[in-house]
């Protein structure tokens, strides 16, 4: 199930820090995002709620391309190759860390991803579970799970955050083609320049793309009916729809 149309999605993607000598590399960046099955997590882990992030910006924005390309399919052998040819010219971590907010849940889906490279790349993984506000304060060398939205409907809302110096670039990239790029794209407002921004970025991926996050929604006679025969929200508010 997609994520809703009439909302702008909110991307969750595995954050990788380039300022740790461990993630330098872009084979190891690229190895642990072929080796994360986003259908199965998707599908039986999420209950088929999300979609399958391709790229860092929504499908459904004019622009949008799948840059992040065979990054994002998953491919074991192929993670495995790349994983051991960077760790052949320099150390491999000794182990991976997940850092994920405790308040969205993540852990159990995260312990999965751990279990997975585990199992295909032969690692040594655990998951750290934070508050929220802590996330940045990862410790150096974590694999973070960040949730992203826009509050415009267009790229440079997603891609924004890979800019040089931008205050939300957790990822510390900077690259002087793609802030070209994506000041070239803010100019024109091509499409055809949103999409060179965003495969630029997928030349040296800051961050592994996982899913765009839908919403469900549940209806019962039983929730929250007021003294009056209302019914509300979660929130409190009137709920219209289910008004007669």
């Amino acid at each position: 199930m997609p994520p809703d149309a009439g909302v702008d999605p909110t991307l969750t993607h595995l954050v990788f820090d380039r300022s740790d000598a461990v993630w330098a590399d872009p084979r190891r960046r690229r190895a642990l995002s072929m080796a994360i099955d986003r259908e199965f997590l998707t599908e039986k882990i999420l209950g088929s709620v999300h979609e399958p992030a391709r790229g860092w910006v929504p499908p459904r924005v004019d622009g949008a391309v799948d840059a992040c390309g065979q990054s994002c399919e998953y491919a074991p052998d192929e993670a495995r190759r790349l994983w051991d040819e960077a760790n052949a010219e320099s150390p491999a971590p000794a182990s991976l860390t997940v850092t994920v907010a405790g308040e969205f849940g993540d852990h159990h889906w995260a312990e999965e991803l751990c279990n997975t490279w585990i199992y295909e790349l032969g690692v040594t993984c655990e998951v750290e579970i934070v508050q929220e506000v802590e996330l940045r304060k990862s410790s150096s060398g974590h694999l973070t799970v960040v949730e992203q939205s826009s509050e415009v409907n267009a790229p440079d809302g997603y891609l924004m955050p890979y800019r040089t110096g931008h205050p939300s670039n957790m990822t510390h990239y900077s690259d002087a083609d793609f802030d070209g790029a994506l000041k070239r794209a803010e100019e024109t407002a091509q499409p055809q320049d949103w999409e060179a921004a965003q495969r630029k970025l997928a030349q040296d991926p800051p961050s592994a793309p996982l899913w765009w996050t839908g919403s469900t929604t549940v209806w019962s006679k039983n929730l929250e009916v007021d003294n009056a025969g209302i019914p509300r929200r979660f929130s409190g508010e009137v709920d219209v729809a289910r008004l007669r």
